[in-house]
């Protein structure tokens, strides 16, 4: 009985220790486009529905952990800074909102739509990357497709983005400044899918 007295007391104070070392986990998520500044597309009518998705993800980053790199090979991930949701629909909402608001225009759905939702345009993301040093860079590097559906889902042109965006010292959390970047990443990548589908099948 002394022996399994001790041993219960021995596992009382290492549960004790442990969760004494527990650190607050933080939760994270992208941000869209908010600005309404010059050179957005103005578009109108349903001809410009528009809908994001599927989207080819990287296994790597199919966990809630947020991801950084030491180097150009090695990933870390950061147990107590995690995506809110999932990352892969965490990213292709914040595409649609900005093609949205880039594009002044409501009608743009995520993958899967309803099916009475028929978008003219559809918008293919295949992510290759998308993670950062920290007090660095984000970088974002995704392959993408439109396609016009009036042309019979016809590609309007196949384009790779490779977008490096610097990590500000807007704030004191390394991770809030590097989803920041990272948000700010999308949007540029969002501009550049807005531009080809404001200049239409015509280019």
């Amino acid at each position: 009985m002394n022996k399994l007295a001790a041993m219960v007391t021995l596992i009382i104070a290492v549960t004790a220790g442990c969760r004494g070392d527990i650190r607050p986990v933080t939760y994270y998520t992208l941000s869209s486009v908010q600005d309404t500044a010059s050179g957005i597309l103005q578009l109108s009518g349903d001809e410009f529905s528009i809908g994001v998705g599927p989207i080819g993800f990287p296994d790597y980053l199919n966990r809630p952990y947020i991801a950084s790199r030491d180097d150009s090979t090695k990933i870390v991930y950061s147990e107590t800074h995690r995506w809110a949701g999932l990352l892969e629909r965490d990213l292709a909402g914040v595409v649609a909102q900005d093609l949205s608001v880039i594009l002044k225009t409501n009608r743009v759905r995520t993958y899967p739509w309803s099916g009475s939702f028929q978008p003219r345009y559809q918008v293919l993301l295949d992510v290759i990357r998308f993670d950062g040093r920290l007090r660095e860079q984000a970088r974002l590097n995704v392959i993408w497709r439109v396609l016009d559906h009036s042309q019979s889902g016809q590609p309007v042109v196949v384009r790779r983005s490779v977008i490096t965006e610097p990590v500000g010292d807007e704030s004191s959390d390394d991770y809030d400044a590097l989803v920041s970047a990272q948000s700010r990443a999308l949007e540029r990548m969002s501009r550049e899918i807005a531009d080809v589908i404001g200049k239409g099948p015509a280019q």
